[in-house]
């Protein structure tokens, strides 16, 4: 949900697409549907699909900042934990997401009528427009540019995902 408000819609690769993808190829190659009494009590076997990198990389991180907030000494357990392997891996991946994110984002606000379509897109077009301001080229990949994407996931997500839970209903109602 998170990443769905967040980053620009189709840009992402949806765990929930691609569970229901695997789950309707396993209907699909399944024998038959299950009709008789007998079929009943026999169990289906869902199958496990593979979390996108991408996705399972933010779960990572944050699941990492859950455990050293929740550590007795967090400040050690930080330098511990950005050493093992999987937490550089994944922090990597997040990066290069947010990059690429970032790169496509600003390449799609430069074009004329562009809309924002996310949250990232309102980031990168305040960043734009700052630098404009202050008569400079926009440095949108930034160490303080990427930081501020932390934030970015809890706090524009309820304002973007409002926005369009309203938008949804008016066109529903009206």
């Amino acid at each position: 949900m998170i990443m769905a408000v967040a980053m620009p819609p189709g840009e992402t690769q949806s765990s929930t697409q691609t569970n229901l993808d695997i789950l309707k190829g396993a209907l699909d190659t399944s024998p038959a549907p299950r009709m008789s009494p007998d079929d009943q009590d026999k169990l289906f076997v869902f199958p496990d699909a593979v979390v996108p990198a991408e996705n399972q990389a933010v779960m990572d991180v944050a699941e990492s900042i859950g455990l050293i907030q929740n550590s007795p000494a967090p400040g050690l357990q930080y330098k511990i934990m950005k050493m093992l392997p999987w937490l550089k891996n994944a922090t990597r991946i997040k990066e290069a997401m947010i990059k690429k994110h970032i790169t496509n984002s600003a390449k799609r606000l430069s074009e004329p009528g562009a809309e924002l379509t996310c949250a990232l897109d309102r980031m990168v077009l305040r960043e734009i427009n700052a630098a404009k301001k202050a008569d400079k080229a926009p440095d949108l990949h930034a160490r303080r540019v990427y930081d501020e994407v932390g934030p970015l996931f809890p706090l524009h997500v309820v304002d973007w995902g409002d926005r369009g839970l309203r938008d949804v209903l008016h066109s529903v109602a009206g």
